[in-house]
């Protein structure tokens, strides 16, 4: 009998366990996508995932998937190639080590106002600073608010 609650114990967790199993954005700019590590179901999964993203220097996951997509395809037809964005980022970040580290502490200790389809992360003690986020079916993504808007 006891064998028995022991096996029926274990199919329900396996079944839990791969009905949580998210499902991949597709791929963009040949950039695979991976929902398990950097998931985006949450304002605070997504901050997370960016983080993530910038730490081991995945800035092409970052813009194929965490960005808004929308921003990301307008600054790739400027660009001219996807990797010319991703360098661009890059340097932005290796430029001023200060503003990275105030971005992943923006990220990672901010303080989230979310409401309907859009979130602001602040931090208290940094006036004027704020990461915007925007819902997009059931995925969070790093907003550019100064980017025009489509109608």
């Amino acid at each position: 009998m006891r064998s028995v609650a022991l096996f029926v114990g274990l199919v329900l967790v396996l079944s839990a366990t791969a009905q949580e199993k998210k499902e991949n954005p597709a791929t963009r700019y040949d950039v695979v996508g991976d929902a398990e590590t950097y998931p985006q179901g949450s304002p605070k999964e997504t901050l997370t995932s960016i983080a993530k993203a910038i730490e081991r220097e995945r800035i092409d996951y970052l813009l194929a998937h965490l960005a808004d997509p929308q921003y990301v395809d307008a600054k790739v037809k400027d660009l001219g190639k996807f990797r010319d964005l991703v360098d661009a980022v890059k340097a932005h970040f290796t430029e001023d080590a200060k503003r990275q580290r105030e971005f992943l502490r923006l990220l990672k200790d901010g303080i989230i106002e979310a409401g309907g389809s859009e979130a602001k992360v602040t931090l208290k003690e940094v006036a004027g600073r704020q990461i915007t986020l925007k819902q997009n079916g059931k995925r969070w993504f790093l907003d550019n608010p100064d980017a025009p808007k489509k109608n």
